[in-house]
């Protein structure tokens, strides 16, 4: 499973495991303070806490092997369910 989280560190997420999904949990904080004059009128990313949700194929293991956040990609691992 890949995740695009661009400008997160691994210290910005928490990754868990509720039965057969998977849940990705982060927040973003913006480039500025609350109330504070900014230069820039468009921007495409947002900001705030999210939470991403993804149920995991019965084929899979239902927790993840390995995971890898690298240049903004979030990079989870599932071994194949032998029993399936």
């Amino acid at each position: 499973m890949l995740v695009d989280l661009p400008a997160l560190s691994a210290a910005d997420l928490s990754i868990s495991r509720q039965g057969a999904k998977t849940i990705v949990r982060g927040g973003r904080k913006p480039p500025y303070a609350p109330g504070q004059a900014i230069e820039e009128v468009r921007t495409e990313r947002r900001y705030g806490r999210f939470v991403l949700t993804v149920r995991v194929p019965d084929m899979y293991e239902k927790r993840w092997q390995e995971g890898k956040l690298a240049n903004g990609v979030l990079r989870l691992s599932y071994a194949m369910d032998e029993d399936e």
